[in-house]
């Protein structure tokens, strides 16, 4: 079982099993390093680097465990300043409707970002990877488009360079995994307008398309984009 919850300025998150348990003199070493009950076919080292892992984004690592019942790994970290004021600043979002294309290869998420757009009023249309998602941006008018990055046949660096080639104007949302090591900077040098980091917050994704909104200069009295002829 897993779960997370927020408690005052922190994060927790756990891990439950129902497993055998573990006695205390075993508890109080499973976090040291190549302590294993697993004889050769363990190293002993699992543990220890996730601790290690957890402690390096100022976290703690801790275990609750009763034999024969099972036992629970908690992990919790204190939100960052930063994440906090992202927070306050997208707690008011300038809502306009847009047309919005979501370019995304995982069918849950795609269902997850349809359902937040579309009870905000935005007309959304779904690709499923990133050649689809370039046909149907050829053929419409979007004011935003969403595209993940990692996606088979095509990422998303070469969905943005599609379509920043095909009208300049648009803006474009690149949406990374949890784990992706893509800054910013990055991102906008190579064309992407805004980065979404996965998991994200339903207000954080709000608050991309209203400011994709806001910084587009170039829209027709119907609220979609007008290309700007050379």
């Amino acid at each position: 079982t897993l779960g997370t919850r927020m408690e005052n300025d922190y994060v927790l998150a756990w891990v439950r099993d129902d497993g055998i348990g573990m006695k205390e003199e075993v508890k109080s070493k499973i976090f040291e390093p190549f302590f294993t009950l697993k004889g050769e076919k363990g190293m002993g080292l699992g543990l220890t680097i996730a601790s290690g892992i957890v402690l390096k984004h100022q976290g703690t690592m801790s275990v609750d465990s009763e034999l024969g019942k099972g036992t629970c790994i908690w992990l919790k970290f204190p939100i960052s300043r930063k994440a906090r004021e992202e927070e306050e600043k997208i707690t008011v979002i300038d809502f306009q409707p847009a047309n919005i294309l979501v370019i995304e290869d995982e069918k849950n998420m795609r269902d997850i970002i349809l359902e937040m757009l579309s009870e905000q009023g935005h007309s959304v249309t779904l690709a499923v990877d990133g050649k689809q998602g370039i046909e149907f941006f050829k053929r419409g008018t979007y004011d935003l488009v969403l595209t993940n990055l990692s996606m088979p046949e095509m990422s998303g660096w070469e969905v943005i360079r599609e379509i920043k080639s095909a009208n300049p104007y648009v803006k474009v949302a690149l949406m990374t995994g949890c784990g992706t090591q893509t800054k910013e900077e990055e991102a906008k040098a190579k064309g992407a307008d805004f980065l979404i980091s996965k998991p994200f917050k339903k207000n954080q994704l709000f608050f991309a398309v209203s400011e994709a909104i806001k910084k587009n200069k170039n829209f027709s009295p119907e609220g979609n984009l007008t290309c700007k002829k050379s």
